[in-house]
């Protein structure tokens, strides 16, 4: 990880940083502050409730959970991975992402962060002399949520809605063309 000293000198426009941990469910979990605060984290850690790991995937607490309750909730100590910052382009107000993982306060790994699965899992690969190459194929469809039901969203051209998704339909693709540029431009 490049130290934060020279990680700010190469990103003096840097604002604001995102601190976040995945949950059982792979969402990001996390807090926003001044980059001033960087170093310290980098240095102590930050702090998040077990629970905020153990989520279900509407983001509710997982009811009679072993990972969370019988510690009345406590707070684990969260340490930064060393994948170091990730720029957010997306974002308006410059701002980078500290990937972080959870722990107890004895230094143990937390048995509900997947970060530590992960690592096993790694572990028992390079033990053997394998590295694991993977891929993922991210599909997702555009929704409109903004009333009571889930719909598609309008054509930014016509203003009007598809009656479904429309699978494949090059059509429906190009009505979003400005916004696909925009998501590519991002990623």
């Amino acid at each position: 990880m490049l130290p934060l000293r020279d990680w700010a000198r190469h990103h003096p426009d840097v604002r604001t940083i995102r601190v976040a941990a995945a949950d059982l469910n792979g969402q990001a979990r996390g807090k926003r502050m001044p980059v001033r605060f960087a170093e310290k984290i980098l240095r102590e850690g930050t702090r998040f409730p077990y629970s905020a790991l153990n989520l279900d995937i509407w983001g509710e607490d997982i009811e009679n959970s072993p990972l969370v309750f019988e510690t009345g909730d406590a707070d684990g100590v969260l340490r930064p991975t060393d994948r170091g910052f990730i720029p957010m382009p997306w974002l308006d107000a410059p701002t980078a992402l500290l990937p972080i993982w959870m722990f107890h306060e004895d230094g143990t790994p937390f048995e509900g962060d997947p970060r530590h699965a992960l690592a096993r899992v790694l572990e028992r690969f390079h033990a053997r002399g394998v590295r694991p190459v993977c891929a993922t194929e991210l599909e997702f469809y555009l929704i409109d949520d903004s009333g009571r039901e889930l719909r598609v969203p309008p054509s930014p051209r016509s203003g009007k809605r598809r009656p479904g998704a429309d699978t494949l339909a090059l059509r429906a693709l190009d009505a979003f063309d400005n916004f696909f540029t925009d998501l590519y431009d991002a990623c």
